[in-house]
């Protein structure tokens, strides 16, 4: 293998350590932290905590999850292990459901009507508690796989 593969493939692996980490520490914070206080707080002031404080994170989020499974992939491709892209499809499935599944229904808290009905806004906060932890397990699997062969 020459050199300049190598050095791609290296690059390649720290990278997608490094954004598998940030994307597993911000659902680590999320799904055991964050969700709790936003049950307890009661609706009306969780969801505009919600509206106010999680568009941010998510885009940096969604780009530390995007960029780990092009890099897992990357490093597949020049020679790495097999597990380098399980664990980048792991990562990258985590980050469409963040992206497509759960921030739409995080922006629903900001429609008038529904905020209005606390038993609505008590059920998604459920469903996203839910959503968060399976995307907290999917994200640490995956960083576990890229610990492993790192």
């Amino acid at each position: 293998m020459s050199t300049m593969l190598l050095m791609v493939q290296s690059i390649a692996q720290n990278i997608a350590l490094f954004c598998g980490a940030l994307f597993a520490g911000g659902s680590v914070y999320t799904s055991p932290v964050e969700d709790p206080v936003n049950g307890a707080q009661g609706t009306e002031l969780a969801g505009v905590y919600l509206l106010t404080a999680h568009p941010r994170p998510v885009i940096f989020q969604a780009v530390f999850g995007v960029l780990a499974p092009i890099a897992g992939m990357l490093t597949r491709g020049t020679g790495g292990a097999i597990r380098w892209a399980v664990g980048g499809i792991i990562l990258g499935a985590a980050a469409l459901v963040q992206l497509f599944v759960a921030l739409p229904k995080m922006r629903r808290l900001g429609d008038a009507e529904f905020a209005s009905n606390a038993e609505r806004v008590s059920r998604l906060f459920d469903k996203l508690a839910k959503m968060h932890a399976a995307i907290c397990l999917a994200s640490l699997a995956a960083l576990f796989i890229f610990i492993l062969h790192t």
